[in-house]
Protein backbone atom coordinates (compact mmCIF):
# COMPACT_ATOMS: atom_id res chain seq x y z
CA UNK A 1 0.00 0.00 0.00
CA UNK A 2 2.16 2.53 -1.08
CA UNK A 3 1.85 5.85 -3.27
CA UNK A 4 4.55 7.61 -4.58
CA UNK A 5 4.82 10.88 -7.42
CA UNK A 6 6.77 12.50 -9.75
CA UNK A 7 6.22 16.43 -10.76
CA UNK A 8 8.44 18.61 -13.01
CA UNK A 9 6.62 22.42 -13.26
CA UNK A 10 8.57 25.79 -13.48
CA UNK A 11 12.22 24.22 -13.80
CA UNK A 12 12.01 22.12 -10.51
CA UNK A 13 11.92 18.34 -10.46
CA UNK A 14 10.29 16.99 -6.86
CA UNK A 15 9.30 12.95 -5.91
CA UNK A 16 7.23 12.66 -3.26
CA UNK A 17 6.09 9.31 -1.19
CA UNK A 18 3.62 8.25 1.70
CA UNK A 19 5.75 6.05 4.97
CA UNK A 20 3.22 3.44 5.68
CA UNK A 21 4.26 -0.15 5.33
CA UNK A 22 1.73 -2.87 5.18
CA UNK A 23 1.62 -6.66 6.07
CA UNK A 24 -1.72 -8.08 4.83
CA UNK A 25 -4.25 -6.40 7.05
CA UNK A 26 -1.85 -4.54 9.60
CA UNK A 27 -0.66 -1.07 9.35
CA UNK A 28 2.88 -0.18 10.47
CA UNK A 29 3.18 3.87 10.14
CA UNK A 30 6.24 5.53 11.17
CA UNK A 31 6.12 6.13 14.79
CA UNK A 32 7.05 2.36 14.60
CA UNK A 33 9.29 1.93 11.80
CA UNK A 34 12.94 3.24 11.98
CA UNK A 35 13.18 3.03 8.15
CA UNK A 36 10.08 4.61 6.99
CA UNK A 37 11.28 6.66 4.48
CA UNK A 38 10.53 5.23 0.59
CA UNK A 39 12.07 7.57 -0.95
CA UNK A 40 16.51 6.59 -2.07
CA UNK A 41 19.25 8.42 -3.17
CA UNK A 42 20.98 7.04 -5.63
CA UNK A 43 23.80 8.71 -7.86
CA UNK A 44 22.93 12.34 -8.59
CA UNK A 45 19.02 11.48 -8.57
CA UNK A 46 16.22 9.42 -6.07
CA UNK A 47 14.22 6.67 -6.72
CA UNK A 48 11.08 5.49 -5.01
CA UNK A 49 9.60 1.52 -5.44
CA UNK A 50 6.68 0.41 -4.81
CA UNK A 51 5.60 -3.79 -4.41
CA UNK A 52 7.72 -5.51 -2.01
CA UNK A 53 9.13 -3.76 1.13
CA UNK A 54 12.29 -6.01 0.34
CA UNK A 55 12.88 -3.61 -2.73
CA UNK A 56 14.59 -1.34 -0.68
CA UNK A 57 17.33 -2.89 0.88
CA UNK A 58 18.08 -4.77 -2.16
CA UNK A 59 18.93 -1.13 -3.69
CA UNK A 60 21.02 0.14 -0.61
CA UNK A 61 23.16 -3.14 -0.72
CA UNK A 62 23.68 -2.82 -4.43
CA UNK A 63 24.40 0.85 -4.18
CA UNK A 64 26.26 0.43 -1.15
CA UNK A 65 28.57 -2.35 -2.89
CA UNK A 66 28.40 -0.30 -6.15
CA UNK A 67 27.80 -3.17 -7.60
CA UNK A 68 26.11 -0.87 -10.38
CA UNK A 69 26.08 2.52 -11.48
CA UNK A 70 23.27 3.79 -11.81
CA UNK A 71 22.94 6.70 -14.55
CA UNK A 72 19.20 8.27 -14.19
CA UNK A 73 20.43 11.29 -16.55
CA UNK A 74 17.81 10.01 -19.63
CA UNK A 75 15.64 7.58 -20.70
CA UNK A 76 18.14 5.29 -22.34
CA UNK A 77 20.92 5.28 -19.65
CA UNK A 78 17.89 4.60 -16.57
CA UNK A 79 17.27 1.38 -19.17
CA UNK A 80 21.00 0.31 -19.14
CA UNK A 81 20.91 0.69 -15.48
CA UNK A 82 18.53 -1.26 -14.64
CA UNK A 83 19.40 -4.17 -17.45
CA UNK A 84 22.57 -4.46 -15.67
CA UNK A 85 20.63 -4.67 -12.04
CA UNK A 86 18.19 -6.84 -13.55
CA UNK A 87 21.44 -9.64 -14.04
CA UNK A 88 22.80 -8.36 -10.61
CA UNK A 89 19.58 -9.31 -8.96
CA UNK A 90 19.42 -12.50 -10.69
CA UNK A 91 22.81 -13.18 -9.70
CA UNK A 92 23.73 -12.38 -6.47
CA UNK A 93 20.03 -11.77 -4.90
CA UNK A 94 18.27 -14.49 -5.75
CA UNK A 95 15.85 -13.27 -7.79
CA UNK A 96 12.58 -14.53 -9.07
CA UNK A 97 11.16 -13.16 -12.40
CA UNK A 98 8.58 -15.87 -12.73
CA UNK A 99 5.26 -13.64 -11.87
CA UNK A 100 2.94 -15.95 -13.12
CA UNK A 101 3.41 -19.49 -14.95
CA UNK A 102 0.40 -18.32 -17.40
CA UNK A 103 1.92 -14.78 -18.22
CA UNK A 104 3.75 -14.75 -21.14
CA UNK A 105 6.10 -11.71 -21.10
CA UNK A 106 8.49 -11.50 -23.70
CA UNK A 107 11.04 -10.46 -21.27
CA UNK A 108 12.00 -11.95 -17.49
CA UNK A 109 10.26 -9.26 -14.72
CA UNK A 110 12.99 -7.37 -12.92
CA UNK A 111 9.67 -7.06 -10.53
CA UNK A 112 9.90 -3.51 -10.02
CA UNK A 113 7.79 -0.68 -10.95
CA UNK A 114 10.00 2.79 -9.78
CA UNK A 115 9.57 6.46 -10.27
CA UNK A 116 12.64 8.79 -10.86
CA UNK A 117 13.44 12.25 -10.08
CA UNK A 118 16.57 14.01 -11.54
CA UNK A 119 17.84 16.78 -12.60
CA UNK A 120 17.47 15.70 -16.29
CA UNK A 121 13.68 15.12 -15.70
CA UNK A 122 11.09 12.99 -14.46
CA UNK A 123 11.00 9.07 -15.72
CA UNK A 124 8.72 5.72 -14.67
CA UNK A 125 10.77 2.27 -14.89
CA UNK A 126 8.66 -0.95 -14.76
CA UNK A 127 8.80 -4.91 -14.78
CA UNK A 128 10.29 -5.40 -17.89
CA UNK A 129 12.71 -2.59 -17.92
CA UNK A 130 10.45 0.05 -20.13
CA UNK A 131 11.26 3.61 -19.11
CA UNK A 132 8.74 6.34 -19.50
CA UNK A 133 9.93 9.93 -19.47
CA UNK A 134 6.99 12.69 -18.18
CA UNK A 135 6.90 16.34 -18.82
CA UNK A 136 4.21 17.05 -16.08
CA UNK A 137 3.30 14.78 -13.42
CA UNK A 138 2.69 10.54 -13.05
CA UNK A 139 2.02 8.50 -9.71
CA UNK A 140 2.49 5.04 -8.76
CA UNK A 141 1.33 2.35 -6.43
CA UNK A 142 -2.18 1.77 -4.88
CA UNK A 143 -3.11 5.07 -4.37
CA UNK A 144 -1.96 6.61 -7.76
CA UNK A 145 -5.66 7.21 -9.30
CA UNK A 146 -6.31 9.48 -6.38
CA UNK A 147 -2.95 11.03 -7.07
CA UNK A 148 -3.46 11.41 -10.45
CA UNK A 149 -6.73 12.89 -9.89
CA UNK A 150 -5.55 15.57 -7.42
CA UNK A 151 -2.91 16.85 -9.63
CA UNK A 152 -4.49 16.75 -12.82
CA UNK A 153 -6.85 19.35 -10.62
CA UNK A 154 -4.51 21.25 -9.27
CA UNK A 155 -1.21 21.43 -11.61
CA UNK A 156 -2.24 24.66 -13.86
CA UNK A 157 -3.11 25.99 -10.57
CA UNK A 158 0.06 25.33 -8.29
CA UNK A 159 2.91 27.38 -7.68
CA UNK A 160 1.87 30.16 -10.77
CA UNK A 161 2.67 33.52 -10.50
CA UNK A 162 -0.83 34.53 -9.15
CA UNK A 163 0.52 34.27 -5.55
CA UNK A 164 -2.34 36.71 -4.01
CA UNK A 165 -4.67 34.63 -5.82
CA UNK A 166 -3.93 31.41 -4.74
CA UNK A 167 -3.36 32.80 -0.35
CA UNK A 168 -6.61 33.70 -1.63
CA UNK A 169 -8.40 30.41 -2.87
CA UNK A 170 -6.89 29.01 0.16
CA UNK A 171 -8.30 31.41 2.59
CA UNK A 172 -11.75 30.82 1.56
CA UNK A 173 -11.20 26.86 1.64
CA UNK A 174 -10.42 27.56 5.23
CA UNK A 175 -13.41 29.70 6.07
CA UNK A 176 -15.64 27.12 4.23
CA UNK A 177 -14.23 24.36 6.66
CA UNK A 178 -14.46 26.19 9.91
CA UNK A 179 -18.56 27.14 8.97
CA UNK A 180 -18.88 23.05 8.49
CA UNK A 181 -17.08 22.62 11.42
CA UNK A 182 -18.94 24.95 13.53
CA UNK A 183 -22.15 23.47 11.77
CA UNK A 184 -21.27 20.25 13.34
CA UNK A 185 -20.98 18.41 10.08
CA UNK A 186 -18.51 16.17 8.59
CA UNK A 187 -16.59 17.90 5.71
CA UNK A 188 -17.62 16.66 2.73
CA UNK A 189 -15.18 14.79 0.27
CA UNK A 190 -14.80 17.90 -2.44
CA UNK A 191 -14.18 20.70 0.06
CA UNK A 192 -11.52 18.31 1.39
CA UNK A 193 -9.76 18.20 -1.92
CA UNK A 194 -9.59 21.37 -2.45
CA UNK A 195 -7.09 21.83 -0.25
CA UNK A 196 -3.04 20.15 -0.56
CA UNK A 197 -0.93 21.09 2.38
CA UNK A 198 -2.28 19.22 5.82
CA UNK A 199 -4.81 16.09 5.96
CA UNK A 200 -7.91 18.56 8.15
CA UNK A 201 -8.67 15.47 10.47
CA UNK A 202 -5.99 13.87 11.80
CA UNK A 203 -3.66 16.94 11.81
CA UNK A 204 -0.49 14.74 10.27
CA UNK A 205 1.04 16.76 7.31
CA UNK A 206 1.69 15.99 4.39
CA UNK A 207 4.91 17.52 2.91
CA UNK A 208 4.61 21.04 1.82
CA UNK A 209 6.38 20.71 -1.18
CA UNK A 210 4.78 24.04 -2.35
CA UNK A 211 7.21 25.71 -0.16
CA UNK A 212 10.20 23.56 -0.57
CA UNK A 213 9.67 22.59 -4.42
CA UNK A 214 8.37 26.35 -5.61
CA UNK A 215 5.03 25.68 -6.78
CA UNK A 216 4.81 21.91 -7.03
CA UNK A 217 2.67 21.99 -4.24
CA UNK A 218 0.49 19.81 -6.29
CA UNK A 219 2.44 16.87 -4.94
CA UNK A 220 1.72 17.18 -1.00
CA UNK A 221 -1.70 15.61 -1.37
CA UNK A 222 0.18 12.93 -3.13
CA UNK A 223 -0.43 9.84 -0.65
CA UNK A 224 -4.43 10.46 -0.07
CA UNK A 225 -5.07 7.03 1.15
CA UNK A 226 -2.21 6.84 3.17
CA UNK A 227 -2.20 9.83 5.13
CA UNK A 228 -6.01 8.43 6.17
CA UNK A 229 -4.25 5.85 7.42
CA UNK A 230 -2.15 7.99 9.91
CA UNK A 231 1.17 8.06 7.36
CA UNK A 232 3.59 10.87 6.81
CA UNK A 233 5.39 11.07 3.35
CA UNK A 234 8.94 12.91 2.35
CA UNK A 235 9.89 14.28 -0.65
CA UNK A 236 13.01 15.42 -2.65
CA UNK A 237 13.67 18.07 -5.54
CA UNK A 238 15.75 18.60 -7.92
CA UNK A 239 16.25 21.76 -10.09
CA UNK A 240 15.91 20.56 -13.24
CA UNK A 241 18.87 22.21 -15.97
CA UNK A 242 19.84 21.64 -19.62
CA UNK A 243 23.48 21.69 -18.54
CA UNK A 244 26.11 19.24 -17.18
CA UNK A 245 25.83 20.58 -13.74
CA UNK A 246 24.84 18.06 -10.76
CA UNK A 247 21.34 18.49 -9.09
CA UNK A 248 21.55 19.66 -5.68
CA UNK A 249 18.56 17.92 -3.22
CA UNK A 250 17.36 18.88 -0.40
CA UNK A 251 15.01 17.59 1.79
CA UNK A 252 11.49 19.48 2.13
CA UNK A 253 10.80 20.64 5.71
CA UNK A 254 9.65 18.32 8.03
CA UNK A 255 5.28 18.50 8.28
CA UNK A 256 3.98 20.37 10.79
Amino acid sequence: MSTVVVVRKQGIACIAADSLTTFGEQKKSPAYDCHSDKIQSVGDGAISIVGSAAHALVIDSVVRHRRVRFDLRDRLSIFESFRTLHAELKDHYFLNPKESEEEQAPYESSRIDALVAHEGGIFGVYALREVYEYRRFWAIGSGAEYALGAMHARYELAGGTDCRGDRARRAEFERRRATIRHRRAAPCRLSRGMHVHAHPRNGIGMPDVHRAGRGVSVASRASTRAAASGACASSRRWRCSTTSARATASPSPAPA
